[in-house]
């Protein structure tokens, strides 16, 4: 977009900017951080508190949404 200010983003070209960019994110490093960091491994049991999976607010938002 900013080498073609104005001209339309296709398909065709959307699929040449993230085809050049997806093996970089999924570049062995990047998936490997990304699971350390959610605590998953190595396994972190105490990532969350309980009172994070109960939150009212959130229980209150999400029946309110659905109906």
């Amino acid at each position: 977009m900013r080498s073609n200010p104005g001209k339309t983003v296709t398909i065709y070209i959307a699929v040449g900017i993230i085809g050049k960019y997806f093996s970089k994110a999924f570049a062995k490093h990047n998936i490997e951080k990304g699971v350390h960091v959610t605590g998953i491994y190595p396994l972190k049991g105490n990532i969350f508190d309980e009172d994070e999976f109960h939150h009212p607010t959130l229980l209150t938002e999400l029946t309110a949404s659905a109906h």
